[in-house]
């Protein structure tokens, strides 16, 4: 038998998703940043997760990225938003990334897009 896949991969092109995960596996959201030194990603609004240490920052091929590590706490539906902010002081919002969570307490239990 496979051993479940610990992590859960999330990027950009996830926006306005819901991803079905179990509990016992951990996100990693991974967000473009801009170039500019005034800018970050925040993790606005949770429920039923829990952050996982510090926002990383990488880079790959010149593109700046920050990753966000969450870890289930509950199962049941959740609403993540993070918020991109620029300018002095990372005071303008710019921009949002929002995704849905499903998160099941079975180990083995996986559910179909056409299920949530």
């Amino acid at each position: 038998m496979q051993n479940p896949l610990e992590y859960v991969f999330v990027q950009d092109s996830d926006y306005g998703r819901t991803i079905s995960i179990r509990i016992d596996q951990t996100v990693l959201v991974r967000l473009k940043k801009g170039n500019e030194e005034d800018c970050e990603w925040q993790l606005s609004s949770y429920s039923a997760v829990e952050p996982v240490g510090d926002i990383t920052e990488v880079e790959y091929m010149g593109v700046r990225y920050s990753v966000f590590r969450l870890k289930p706490t509950d199962s049941g539906d959740s609403m993540l938003e993070f918020l991109y902010f620029e300018g002095e002081k990372r005071r303008e919002q710019v921009d949002a990334f929002k995704i849905g969570l499903v998160i099941t307490e079975e180990s083995g239990q996986e559910m179909s897009p056409d299920q949530k």
